[in-house]
């Protein structure tokens, strides 16, 4: 059984560490109305952990999301988060993609920051197996 941490918990988004595995899941909870600065809360927050620990992908549950990410929260993901993610070791981020086809785009688009495609692998998953199974590899 592998030991988990959760590293980062807000309304919007809980971030779990699993120590075996070498992993953090960050699940989108859906349980209040996503804005611009609670999305930078989230992020930041997360990011500021990952650091701590040994990781070397990120497992997000997209599912629940349901905001439209704006060019400039783009921007602003790709110059502040990414750094953070790859000074820590992150390789591999993998997405569980949500039921809505305007945050699929706005995801996707987010990741394909030139930046954030340079120092990261990144891929969209329909099953949480699936993208276990290709962040462990």
């Amino acid at each position: 059984m592998s030991k988990e941490t959760i590293i980062y918990e807000d309304v919007n988004l809980v971030s779990t560490y699993y120590h075996d595995k070498k992993y953090f899941l960050n699940y989108w909870t859906g349980k209040e109305l996503l804005n611009d600065e609670g999305f930078t809360t989230s992020m930041m927050g997360m990011a500021k952990e990952v650091h701590q620990y040994d990781g070397k992908g990120i497992l997000i549950d997209t599912r629940k999301f349901d905001f439209p990410i704006s060019p400039e929260i783009q921007s602003w993901y790709d110059t502040e988060i990414v750094p953070l993610h790859v000074d820590a070791g992150i390789k591999k981020m993998a997405f569980l993609l949500p039921e809505e086809f305007v945050s699929k785009i706005s995801i996707s688009q987010t990741m394909q920051e030139e930046q954030a495609q340079s120092l990261q692998k990144t891929k969209y998953f329909g099953s949480s197996e699936e993208a276990e199974e290709w962040l462990l590899s």
